[in-house]
């Protein structure tokens, strides 16, 4: 597989402005299937998948889910059977934009249905493409599976390769499924670097949980111990949930917006709210060296509700 980076970069202005020596990884700048964390492990799993003999992948996500319009992408570009099974109610979504338009014009047509009815319909589908003759992967929302957290520990190790002898003290990201941040923390165990998940909807409690499952599946397939890794996710900044957003988060948006910064409401915004507020507090003391892992999310900033109501 040809390996694709993205860079990792300092903003002066910001790093000022918090107090700290801060530095972006910058895979909201992946530079296929629409860019983002999502789109560097779905590489990876599409990969495996192909070699494993599947024609057909069976996943699913929200109408504006960074993991469905990757799949759908890559799917198209590989030829590969692609079904979508969205949890949204059809008749609320108020316009085709975004993510969701990604996928149509890639030539997927969702399927929508209920949270609580996903799974039976996850499993009818993998039934009727069986039928049809495809041997189909059944993929769950996120691209959570040993194959993302792989793609981060390699990220971290390809991080580290750029940034030298400049050594972060933390690194904080946007934390979902869990596979990011399990890669992260299996490339990072080495070093004394501390990385912070900070959750965009999940409690802590089932949060961590996810991540540690994904880190000892990681390890079991790098035949690595990492059982005496911390995890560390924060759901401090939830702000109501999954895509659901407040004052202080939108206003951190729009100030580091006006610095070159751009960040979402649902993922990156999230994570970064953080950054500031553990700056804030002291829990990252000033001066400190920090990697913002910019995991992407430009295309739920276009097509968030708060923005596109917004008239000049």
């Amino acid at each position: 597989m040809q390996s694709l980076t993205t860079p990792v970069e300092r903003n002066v202005r910001l790093s000022e402005h918090l107090g700290c020596d801060l530095r972006i990884k910058r895979d909201d700048t992946y530079p296929v299937y629409g860019g983002g964390n999502k789109a560097r492990k779905i590489r990876y799993i599409v990969e495996g998948a192909v070699n494993a003999g599947y024609d057909a992948i069976v996943t699913n996500g929200g109408v504006q889910s960074n993991h469905a319009r990757a799949t759908a992408l890559i799917c198209a570009e590989r030829q590969i059977k692609c079904s979508l099974i969205l949890h949204n109610d059809r008749a609320a979504i108020p316009s085709l934009c975004g993510n969701l338009l990604l996928m149509k014009i890639a030539g997927v047509l969702p399927r929508f249905c209920k949270l609580s009815e996903l799974s039976e319909s996850m499993d009818a589908e993998m039934a009727n493409l069986k039928d049809q003759g495809f041997n189909p992967l059944y993929l769950w929302g996120g691209g959570h599976c040993v194959e993302g957290s792989l793609a981060y520990y390699e990220a971290a190790k390809e991080s580290q390769g750029q940034c030298d002898d400049w050594i972060p003290d933390y690194v904080i990201h946007a934390s979902g499924t869990g596979t990011t941040q399990a890669g992260l923390i299996a490339g990072y165990a080495d070093l004394p670097t501390k990385i912070i998940g900070v959750s965009v909807a999940r409690e802590k409690v089932r949060g961590s949980s996810v991540v540690q499952a994904s880190l000892t599946e990681l390890g079991n397939y790098l035949k690595a111990d990492f059982t005496k890794e911390q995890i560390d996710f924060r759901d401090d900044w939830i702000e109501g949930g999954y895509e659901k957003e407040s004052g202080q988060l939108l206003q951190s948006i729009d100030g580091n917006a006006r610095v070159g910064l751009i960040l979402d409401p649902t993922y990156t915004g999230k994570a970064f709210l953080g950054l500031e507020k553990l700056l804030e507090i002291g829990e990252i003391p000033r001066g400190s060296k920090v990697l913002f892992w910019h995991t992407g999310g430009l295309l739920n900033l276009l097509s968030s509700p708060t923005y596109m109501d917004q008239t000049l």
